[in-house]
């Protein structure tokens, strides 16, 4: 069972640089359906879903009123890493989609290749040699019950 909501992998994605504003109205509403509201949350859950930088500083101005900080980048990377290990344990994301979207964090901040440079070589083999997917897969799958047995 997945321990992580979907506003505390939100939260993640956004200090890491990852969430577009116009992505942020749609986070904002999932957050009030999980009972956490504040008024410029709910302000936020309102506007269009257009590209609008300043719904960065709405975001942050909410993650104020509630009380919460902005994730370090290492927090923030091991949140998401073991979330997407949560969901590909749970069966609710293909291992390969977890594999490069682990892949893609580590490459954009490479002081965690070491801790997770594993899944970036996984999800290479699988472009390369088609044949071996169901044993990559399950290899993904293994690495990612390890992860969350680590408390990684």
């Amino acid at each position: 069972m997945n321990p992580y909501k979907p506003f505390d992998v939100s939260l993640s994605l956004w200090s890491l640089g990852i969430l577009h504003s116009e992505e942020l109205p749609e986070v904002a509403t999932e957050a009030i359906c999980q009972g956490i509201e504040s008024p410029t949350l709910v302000q936020l859950a309102s506007m269009s879903q257009e590209p609008q930088p300043e719904l960065h500083g709405m975001f942050e101005q909410s993650l104020k009123e509630l009380g919460l900080r902005k994730p370090s980048v290492s927090e923030a990377i091991n949140l998401v890493v073991s979330a997407y290990a949560h969901q590909v344990c749970d069966d609710n994301v293909e291992p390969i989609y977890a594999a490069k979207a682990i892949w893609n964090l580590y490459s954009q901040h490479p002081e965690f290749q070491g801790l997770y440079g594993v899944f970036g070589g996984l999800a290479s083999e699988w472009d390369d040699m088609p044949a071996l997917r169901e044993k990559l897969s399950a290899e993904i799958v293994a690495l990612c019950h390890a992860l969350i047995s680590s408390g990684e």
